[in-house]
């Protein structure tokens, strides 16, 4: 998934400040976004949509020549009331990456990290919406005071018991 600045651009009739295109399979997802011209800051709203297929030569005509290209690895919605963040979408480098660094913290804390304890900790760190350092894995009292609702609990509880199963909680 990328971000694309349109900025101003005189040989285009599209009326979006950015372009975020998700490619998937043979068709990709155009979303316009616009700038809200209000008091928060960063909020943005999808204007237009539309959907092309990569055997048309024409499909990546909207973003071919752009300078200002960001890939977009996390997408996090938070409740405005709560504050409660969660992410709902990670790119599959970005899934990556932070299986990579949950290996490597887990190394450094001298724990064997086994594929079912990683994915694990990655399934926490998606529902809450940050990365869980050791001594956020280690406080089962503040992992289970941040669970809203039966589901939160069960995949805290199913953690910490792989953590507590692997001798690595407190």
């Amino acid at each position: 998934m990328y971000l694309y600045d349109l900025g101003k651009r005189e040989d285009s009739d599209f009326d979006s400040d950015y372009l975020m295109v998700h490619e998937m399979g043979d068709r990709t997802l155009h979303l316009g976004i616009i700038k809200k011209d209000r008091q928060e800051k960063n909020l943005c709203q999808c204007n237009s949509f539309m959907t092309t297929y990569k055997k048309d030569k024409n499909s990546d005509s909207f973003y071919r020549d752009l300078e200002h290209c960001y890939e977009i690895s996390r997408i996090v919605r938070e409740d405005k009331m709560t504050k409660r963040a969660e992410t709902i979408y990670l790119s599959s480098m970005a899934e990556c990456r932070e299986r990579t660094g949950i290996e490597k913290m887990l190394q450094a804390g001298g724990i064997g990290a086994d594929e079912k304890l990683v994915t694990e900790i990655v399934k926490v760190n998606l529902k809450f919406g940050i990365y869980h350092t050791m001594d956020m894995l280690n406080d089962r009292t503040a992992l289970l005071a941040k669970c809203m609702d039966k589901r939160e609990k069960a995949l805290v509880s199913d953690f910490l018991t792989l953590w507590e199963e692997r001798g690595n909680g407190i």
